[in-house]
């Protein structure tokens, strides 16, 4: 039969002919600017640094998706991402005593995700040669021996350092790969806060949209070549509407009202101005509009008392600088029923829990954040411990932390003013408010939610 564009069906033939084109033409690798490719499903990813270091790596995704327009109209959609990897192989973990701390990224990936016959999904992982350039996806067939493993004393662990892992490439059956060669495909469970990092600024990303239009432009596709438009496609050729954010109030220098006018024109830039513009106005000058609160932060016992004193005078300068009349009090705790009783003790309104579970354990129904929601009736809000600043810093000044390390204190500080920020609006304060009315009477917000932030859940609300 013949297809074309005419139809519905011919459409999606046509579709499918241009996809296996493409990924064929990816597979070739004929572009040096990309590098080396390996295939993750319908992506390709970039080759990691043979000798990363940090504790994750990343690597830019390209994914080319052929998309149905009106008009008999069809247009290649050049998506670059980033995919995040392990900083340390498999090898590394068990010369470190760390496979406790791989095998927990690996129970985070697992939590509560299973296929469609019901069995836990499989975990992806990548194979690096030696010669630092051949890259393959794998699934990881050996947990069990990293579950046994991960209880070993760190000496044991070094001791099993050069051991291979079972894995298998998708239909073909499992091998044994030396631990040096593997790493962990990591989530964005895993990443946490640190997940704004895979972020591609919008000029990086169109460097990489032109690298991939040249590789594509002119391939065969069974027998025709496949002729790109050498401009992207325009947007404002489509009917739509554009409706601009409202004008906000937001504090001032001296505690003074001022206000955020919308942008001009609907751009990307302008909105991001105007984003930036307001959460320096928060940051700089504090809440619009503020309640009295009386905030706990509470500290796990078994962390020792040096880090949680350096948390609340870093909570306390964030305040100050954003002229918010509060200052953290601290309660050291093993059990919920400590934190109950310091809260009602002090007579606190608020609470800020550093969890004693790390970003890498698995949710569940008995961890310390669930008991929290269960038990605490003020407004909360949790951090994991070890997204606090590192036992390192405890006794460094502020002027010390950062010539040893500027991008962790940065990052630290912004999860500080994000937990103070997200604390003060569940205690009914406000940061902006808008100046004008809304365009809209209807308004439904998505977020996510479950043990495992698995169920999406909506929430809608009528404005009068």
């Amino acid at each position: 039969m013949d297809a074309d564009n005419q139809t519905a069906l011919g459409k999606t033939i046509l579709a499918g002919i241009l996809k296996e084109a493409v990924k064929n033409t990816f597979k070739s690798q004929l572009l040096p600017e990309l590098g080396p490719l390996w295939q993750d499903f319908d992506s390709f990813t970039q080759a990691p640094p043979a000798a990363g270091a940090g504790e994750y790596l990343l690597c830019r995704r390209f994914t080319a998706q052929v998309k149905q327009l009106c008009d008999r109209r069809m247009a290649l959609q050049v998506v670059v991402g980033s995919t995040a990897l392990d900083g340390k192989t498999f090898e590394q973990h068990y010369r470190d005593g760390t496979v406790t701390d791989l095998l927990a990224m690996i129970n985070i990936k697992r939590a509560g995700r299973v296929n469609r016959d019901n069995r836990p999904v499989s975990i992806r992982v990548v194979q690096q040669y030696p010669d630092g350039v051949t890259v393959k996806a794998l699934d990881l067939d050996d947990i069990e021996t990293l579950e046994s493993d991960s209880k070993l004393r760190s000496e044991q662990q070094r001791a099993k350092a050069g051991r291979t892992i079972r894995c298998h490439q998708f239909g073909r059956p499992s091998i044994d790969v030396p631990g040096g060669e593997l790493r962990l495909i990591l989530d964005s469970q895993i990443l946490g806060e640190d997940h704004r990092e895979t972020i591609i600024a919008p000029e990086e990303r169109l460097v990489w949209m032109q690298r991939v239009r040249k590789l594509l432009d002119g391939v065969g596709a069974f027998g025709k070549t496949l002729r790109l438009n050498a401009n992207l496609l325009n947007l404002d050729e489509f009917a739509g509407v554009s409706i601009l954010p409202p004008r906000i109030r937001v504090r001032g220098e001296n505690g003074r009202e001022v206000h955020i006018e919308p942008p001009v024109v609907f751009s990307e830039p302008g909105l991001l101005s105007r984003g930036r513009e307001r959460a320096n106005h928060i940051r700089h000058s504090g809440f619009l509009e503020l309640r009295p609160v009386n905030p706990l932060l509470a500290w796990p016992k078994h962390l020792g008392d040096e880090r949680a004193r350096r948390m609340q005078a870093e909570l306390d300068n964030i305040c100050r600088a954003q002229s918010i009349r509060a200052t953290f009090a601290v309660a050291h705790y093993n059990t919920v029923e400590d934190i109950y009783q310091a809260t009602e003790k002090g007579k606190h309104d608020a609470l800020l829990a550093v969890l004693p579970e790390g970003s890498y354990a698995p949710q569940g129904q008995g961890d310390m954040h669930e008991a929290i929601k269960r038990r605490i009736q003020i407004p909360s809000q949790c951090i994991q411990h070890n997204r606090t600043l590192p036992a390192r810093f405890a006794k460094m000044s502020l002027k010390d932390a950062m010539k040893s390390d500027a991008q962790c204190v940065r990052r630290v500080r912004r999860l500080y003013e994000g937990c103070i920020s997200a604390l003060l609006v569940k205690h009914h304060c406000f940061p902006f408010a808008p100046d004008e009315p809304f365009h809209y009477n209807v308004q439904v917000g998505l977020d996510v939610g479950g043990i495992h932030s698995s169920h999406v859940m909506a929430c809608l609300g009528f404005l009068v």
